[in-house]
């Protein structure tokens, strides 16, 4: 068995094919007397599975297993933290069996914390070597607390664009962002190759604030990919790689 790290990802290679975990947590995020930013139990649960989800998913990966520790009760806090991942599964176009977990029911608490692992099963992951002079494309717009839209924002990430860029060829590989940002992402996918990332003089984005629930990707692809892309309006252009 050999176990290795990729970015944000464990990656357990056995036989029957390569086990792939991400991991998220949320804390201080919740209706809870303690918690410092106000937000619905329901959305606490679908932002959080969000990020485990598209992380597995954008490697190649199918889920298998969704795991939630609730660092609260289960009424009312854990159901609907648990409603809101079962929603997000559904958005994502998978089954609610995927789900487990565990709250805490031997100690009151006064804010809302829950962590989540996604465990998903490649036979082969998506991470093409590239060349020089492929673009880096970002989808959605990075954005944080009272900046996410709720209900449906069509300036976030969807699952429909992560379908999209894994069924096309020229993608190397995709990298939801996160707290460190577009750039750190992006720099990521050039290290790993050996190469480096060079922004776009002309980036209208802010390459270095945070993307909270992964709200936007970045996708290395080839130049031809990328402008197709760029063509249709969805991905925004924001380096190279040399």
């Amino acid at each position: 068995m050999k176990m290795e790290k990729r970015r944000d990802l464990n990656l357990i290679h056995l036989p029957e094919g390569i086990l792939v975990v991400a991991c998220d947590s949320c804390g201080g995020i919740g209706e809870k007397p303690g918690d410092a930013f106000a937000c619905g139990s329901y959305d606490v649960g679908r932002f959080t599975a969000r990020v485990g989800l598209l992380e597995v998913m954008a490697i190649g990966a199918s889920p298998v297993v969704i795991g939630n520790g609730v660092a609260c009760e289960m009424e009312p806090t854990g159901r609907e933290i648990i409603r809101g991942i079962v929603a997000e599964l559904r958005e994502a176009q998978l089954p609610d069996a995927l789900l487990t977990g565990s709250t805490e029911e031997n100690f009151s608490t006064v804010m809302t914390g829950v962590g989540m692992t996604v465990v998903g099963l490649a036979s082969t992951l998506r991470m093409d070597p590239g060349r020089e002079g492929d673009l880096f494309l970002c989808f959605g717009r990075p954005k944080v607390g009272g900046e996410v839209g709720l209900q449906g924002d069509p300036e976030l990430f969807s699952y429909r664009q992560l379908r999209a860029l894994l069924e096309n060829r020229g993608v190397r590989e995709i990298s939801p962002c996160g707290s460190k940002g577009i750039a750190w992402e992006a720099r990521c996918l050039a290290e790993l190759r050996g190469r480096r990332f060079q922004p776009a003089a002309d980036c209208p984005l802010d390459l270095t604030r945070s993307a909270g629930p992964a709200t936007c990707a970045v996708a290395l692809m080839s130049p031809e990919a990328g402008e197709e892309w760029i063509r249709r309006g969805e991905g925004i252009l924001i380096g190279r790689m040399e």
